[in-house]
């Protein structure tokens, strides 16, 4: 199986992830990217929106940001497009995140996720993310981290 191919999301890009947004499930996970989201998010600096693609087909997609307070972290969320879930998708991208060579300096990397979103624990901890706490945060959410392994 051949590695997914991340992109910069454009305007057209970001349009489309908005549209898998009229999914429930995904809109109860995530902020969709709405025009007000793309202001805020695009040209940020060190903050990557990236599509992933299978060959011709958008597959789904990451965001991410370094870690404001460690410069060696950084944080993301992704999602699959909603009907290709439960393929190991959600896997495949936080594998090509983490080999893209522009995160190459980053060392940690950090996913919070609800403690109800079963199928997005599996992928990280599947990939050797663990847990910070078994509690989730003030927010609700449960911290996973994966420390990239050293030279």
């Amino acid at each position: 199986m051949e590695p997914l191919r991340l992109t910069p999301v454009d305007e057209a890009g970001r349009r489309l992830i908005e549209s898998w947004f009229e999914d429930p499930e995904l809109a109860r996970r995530l902020s969709p990217p709405d025009a007000a989201w793309w202001l805020l998010q695009h040209g940020t600096p060190g903050v990557e929106l990236w599509l992933a693609w299978e060959g011709g087909e958008a597959v789904g997609y990451v965001q991410g940001e370094p870690d404001e307070h460690d410069p060696a972290a950084f944080h993301f969320a992704f999602a699959v497009r909603p009907d290709l879930r439960g393929q190991g998708y959600g896997k495949r991208i936080v594998r090509a995140m983490l080999e893209h060579p522009s995160l190459a300096p980053y060392r940690r990397f950090v996913a919070s996720v609800e403690p109800d979103n079963l199928p997005s624990l599996r992928s990280l901890q599947a990939l050797g993310f663990a847990p910070h706490s078994p509690e989730p945060d003030e927010n609700g959410f449960l911290a996973l981290g994966y420390a990239r392994p050293g030279p």
